[in-house]
C-alpha cells in the first residue's frame, strides 16, 4: 500500500483569490519531495517564531508555476463540482490527472515572476503579470496530509 501512495501523480489546481474579478488558478505538479522540503521548511519558520519571536518567511523563487484563467462557467462548475464544494469561494484546491481538460482557458504566458511563499503554518503562490496574482493559502495541515498520503507515514 505504501508503494501506491508514493507513485501518486497528477497536477494541483489551487484558486486564486487575487486578483478578485478573474476565475484562475495556479496549475502546479508538486512532487513528493516539494512537499517535503515545504514541511522542512514551515518547521524552521515555526521555530524562528518560537525563538526569535518574529515570524520566519521563505521564498522559492521561479518554481514553475502555470497560472490559468478559466473563461467557461462550465469549466468552474465542473472544477467546483469534482472538488465537492458549493461555490468557487468555497474551492481551495484539487488534484487531477496530468491529461486533465480544465475547458476553455487561457494560460497567463507573459507571467515575469512566480515565488512560492512558506511559513510555518502554510505555503501560497503568487506571480506576476503586470497584475500581482496571489493563491488562497494551502495550510500546514494540508501539506501533511498530503505526505501521509505519498508516503504511508506520519511526521
Amino acid at each position: 500500500m505504501g508503494e501506491e501512495k508514493a507513485k501518486i501523480k497528477g497536477t494541483l489546481l489551487v484558486r486564486l483569490q487575487s486578483p478578485l474579478e478573474k476565475t484562475m488558478v495556479v496549475q502546479l505538479s508538486p512532487h513528493r519531495e516539494f512537499l517535503e522540503r515545504c514541511w522542512k521548511l514551515m518547521l524552521i519558520c515555526e521555530k524562528i517564531k518560537r525563538t526569535m519571536g518574529g515570524a520566519g518567511q521563505v521564498i522559492v523563487e521561479s518554481h514553475g508555476h502555470i497560472y490559468v484563467s478559466i473563461r467557461s462557467e462550465t469549466a468552474v462548475q465542473r472544477l467546483v463540482s469534482m472538488a465537492r464544494v458549493k461555490d468557487w469561494e468555497s474551492f481551495k484546491c484539487l488534484w487531477v490527472s496530468e491529461d486533465f481538460y480544465i475547458g476553455d482557458c487561457r494560460v497567463m504566458a507573459g507571467v515575469r515572476r512566480n515565488t512560492t511563499h512558506i511559513e510555518e503554518d502554510g505555503l501560497w503562490f503568487e506571480g506576476s503579470e503586470g497584475d500581482q496574482m496571489v493563491s488562497v493559502r494551502l495550510a500546514r495541515a494540508w501539506v501533511r496530509t498530503e505526505l501521509d498520503r505519498r508516503s504511508g507515514y506520519s511526521y
